[in-house]
This record gives structure tokens, C-alpha cells and sequence, in this order.
């Protein structure tokens, strides 16, 4: 980081020294988060590196997210900060995926769903909320805030659509199959119910 007009070495920064840094975006008030590779991503402590809290301990904190794999498989390639609580992250081989602060994954944007390729070099947010990707063979546009969403059968989704449901945060499909839940993306069938489901409901308990 720069400090007056030298360059200093964030404590704790020599892990980064095999590392391919891809992106630095702002995560909040307190720190960056920085992207790598194929090493997933890092809190950078910015308060402590202006201040000189750190000493000799490291301002450096792993992220943790839930497609930690992923993103190590398909290579963190580019980045952006949506809005206070999303990021937009580009990956060299598995399209777009949309992540908040929590480390959880709430969009994926890929082939799959109509993406032209899944190599994207840059992200961009034009003023009425398209986010831009620049791909390997052109470029693609989504709306960040649309409200439709398409599932097919390569979203593991089969039969004939029944019902659905949001529980917990996570989605549930009932078909003339059996139920579904949506898992990083993508539909995986409940084992056990393997016939025609109607109709799904949330039920409260006053416990």
C-alpha cells in the first residue's frame, strides 16, 4: 500500500506472493475485499493499514463463501460491487456469480441460462442497472434487479410445474415428479418423494 510517496507491504500480504490478484473492491466502512485466482477472496483490514494497528500481526482475513469450490475450479477473473450488500464476480471459465457480504451466493449467470460464453473479462454497471460483461466471443447484458427468472430442465428442474415455495431461503418446486430444492444454482430432487406433489406450505409453529 502506498504511505506518502513509498510503497509498504501489508502485514501478512507475503501469502499473496504466489498469488494471481484479479480484484480489489471495497467491502465496507472497514475493509477491501480482494479476489483471487483460485484462492477465493480476503478481507484487507484498510482502518488498521492507516493507522499502523496491524504491527506485526496480519490485516489479512479469509472470506468464506459457499461456492468456494466453484470459484476455485472456474478461476476468479474479474469483479464489482453492485450495491452496498452484492458483488458481480466474473470467473475465466464458469460465467457470472452474484454474492453478498455474507459470503452467499444468490444469482448465477452462465451458459446455462443463456450466456453466450463463460469467460468474462469485465464487468460493467451502466446507470439504469444492466450489468455489462465483456465475454470471450462478445458481449452480454442482464438486467442486475429483473424480477423473471427461467428454469428448465438443464436447471435440473423435470416434470410438469406444481408449486412453489421460498422456506429458509431456499426454493422448493413440487412437479407431477416428485420436489426440488435449489442448490448453488441448481435444482436437485428430495429423495423419497418420487410421485405427483400439488401443493407446497409454509407452516409456523408457535413454539
Amino acid at each position: 500500500y502506498l504511505s506518502g510517496d513509498s510503497l509498504k507491504q501489508v502485514p501478512g500480504g507475503e501469502i499473496f506472493g504466489k498469488e494471481l490478484i484479479y480484484t480489489i473492491l471495497p467491502f465496507d466502512d472497514r475493509f477491501y475485499i480482494v479476489g483471487t485466482q483460485s484462492s477465493g477472496f480476503y478481507l484487507i483490514d484498510r482502518d488498521a493499514l492507516k493507522s499502523n494497528l496491524c504491527g506485526k500481526k496480519s490485516c489479512i482475513i479469509k472470506f468464506k463463501t459457499d461456492d468456494d469450490v466453484f470459484l476455485s475450479e472456474n478461476w476468479i477473473y474479474s469483479g464489482l460491487k453492485i450495491s452496498d450488500d452484492v458483488f458481480a464476480i466474473g470467473t475465466y471459465r464458469g460465467g457470472v456469480v452474484f454474492i453478498n457480504r455474507q459470503g452467499r451466493t444468490i444469482r448465477r449467470i452462465n451458459q446455462k441460462v443463456g450466456l453466450q460464453d463463460d469467460a468474462v473479462w469485465h464487468l460493467y454497471k451502466d446507470n439504469q442497472d444492466n450489468l455489462w460483461m465483456a465475454l470471450n466471443n462478445g458481449i452480454s447484458y442482464t438486467s442486475i434487479h429483473s424480477q423473471l427468472t427461467e428454469w428448465t430442465e438443464e436447471s435440473g428442474f423435470k416434470g410438469v410445474l406444481q408449486s412453489v415455495v421460498r422456506f429458509n431461503g431456499d426454493i422448493y418446486i413440487t412437479s407431477n415428479i416428485g420436489l426440488f430444492r435449489k442448490e448453488n444454482g441448481q435444482f436437485e430432487q428430495v429423495l423419497g418423494i418420487n410421485d405427483l406433489s400439488w401443493k407446497l406450505k409454509v407452516v409456523l409453529s408457535d413454539d
